[in-house]
């Protein structure tokens, strides 16, 4: 693992975990983008970016703006807790400058694995990016800090795929702009979404985002086969 730092379109200094296999089959060079959650650091996917450098996948864990080491904009110190919707909106472009990492080693983007509001910002980010074959969101929310995910899951295209993991009873900050648990709000999110490879997953438990990998010690696994999957 490596630790490398790149800029945002609006100037703010990214910091992230670059993960690469020891060997890695020829073709195209497939990598996945981790997003945390709150209060979360890119450290907290560090178990599973290495599992996916086992598989031969490149992985690239961000700590968001505001979050571990990304908290320098142009000189002033950025603090999450202290963000509006639309600050937090604007980690989308996080996402953004790590794809462009990404192709100038001419890797390509093949899926974003986030947790809590990172869900939200992943879907966001493939729903306007047919690029991204897949992502895996655990723990998402209907409307986080004004990511609305159910119209994006109308944005996917047929030919891409997702992921829904949630905790049935997760109450925490997913659930809380509905009244329902994390596990009922990707039955609901499964139900909605169109495309032909989705898949989901409701677990007996009150873990959230990345806490679920805890909880069940086999699910990076599954994720791991369902990432390799072509269909």
């Amino acid at each position: 693992m490596m630790e490398v730092s790149f800029q945002t379109k609006d100037n703010v200094t990214i910091f992230a975990d670059y993960y690469t296999p020891q060997e890695f089959l020829q073709g195209q060079l497939k990598g996945i983008i981790l997003i945390h959650m709150m209060p979360e650091t890119k450290s907290s996917f560090k178990d599973f970016a290495e599992k996916l450098t086992d598989e031969n996948f490149f992985a690239l864990a961000i700590d968001l703006r505001g979050h571990g080491k990304s908290t320098d904009y142009e000189g002033i110190k950025l603090d999450y807790s202290f963000f509006t919707d639309t600050e937090h909106q604007k980690s989308i472009l996080d996402i953004r400058a790590g794809v462009d990492f990404f192709k100038k080693k001419i890797i390509q983007t093949y899926a974003v694995i986030s947790a809590s509001i990172g869900a939200n910002l992943a879907l966001w980010y493939q729903s306007s990016n047919t690029d991204v074959a897949k992502t895996v969101l655990l723990s998402p929310g209907y409307n986080y800090r004004g990511i609305k995910i159910q119209p994006l899951l109308l944005q996917l295209e047929e030919s891409q795929g997702i992921y829904f993991i949630g905790g049935s009873t997760d109450n925490k900050t997913a659930a809380l702009d509905s009244g329902q648990n994390a596990g009922q709000i990707v039955q609901v999110l499964y139900n909605e979404t169109r495309v032909r490879n989705k898949k989901m997953e409701i677990l007996s438990t009150d873990a959230h985002g990345t806490e679920l990998f805890k909880f069940d010690s086999t699910l990076m696994d599954r994720v791991i086969v369902w990432l390799g999957n072509e269909n």
